[in-house]
């Protein structure tokens, strides 16, 4: 039965973004298979894009510098929050 929801798994998602937070290098690599919107959580999404555009702009992601653009952005609470980010990192 197609109840209209996608696959998803929330723990994958959470992994591949925490993996990104400590290594975005894989960024690149990444990018090539995923698209922020092939993320269910809405909050990956906002993150994701984020790792992103920072790796573009040649600005060095690490967990403060990420918290700093989503705040900067007003995306902050959109993202999950401080808090949040540190349980992905």
């Amino acid at each position: 039965m197609d109840d209209g929801i996608l696959p998803n798994h929330r723990e994958y998602e959470e992994g591949v973004i925490g993996a990104l937070i400590c290594e975005p290098r894989l960024y690149d690599d990444v990018s090539a298979q995923l698209k922020y919107m092939d993320f269910y959580v809405g909050r990956h999404q906002y993150i994701f894009l984020t790792i992103g555009e920072m790796r573009e702009a040649g600005i060095p992601v690490e967990l403060v510098s990420l918290w700093q653009r989503l705040v900067d952005a007003g995306e902050i609470d959109n993202a999950g929050g401080a808090g949040y980010l540190t349980y992905l990192a």
